[in-house]
């Protein structure tokens, strides 16, 4: 049984780690190589996925698939098909 020590250390690798990739997917908008967007929020998720476990690296994907959905990145597909937008979007 894993000590309250690791729990806590877990729980703050993954409120860190929650608050970065935030961070990072609203930075990445305005982050532009061309005609890309630089997208530096996967460095997070690998981050959960090496110190966590996956459940905490599907956590930090999710979250990050919230922003993008709440952010307006995924606008232009909204219009068209918004079920489709989530499903992608949340299954990514």
């Amino acid at each position: 049984m894993k000590s309250n020590r690791a729990k806590v250390k877990k729980l703050v690798y993954l409120a860190v780690l929650t608050a970065a990739v935030v961070i990072l997917q609203f930075a990445g908008q305005f982050i532009h190589l061309g005609a890309f967007n630089i997208s530096l929020s996967l460095i997070p998720i690998v981050l959960a996925a090496a110190l966590c476990g996956p459940f905490a690296a599907a956590w930090i994907g999710g979250v990050s698939a919230f922003v993008i959905l709440v952010s307006g990145q995924a606008a232009l597909f909204l219009a068209i098909d918004p079920a489709a937008t989530v499903f992608i979007v949340l299954a990514k």
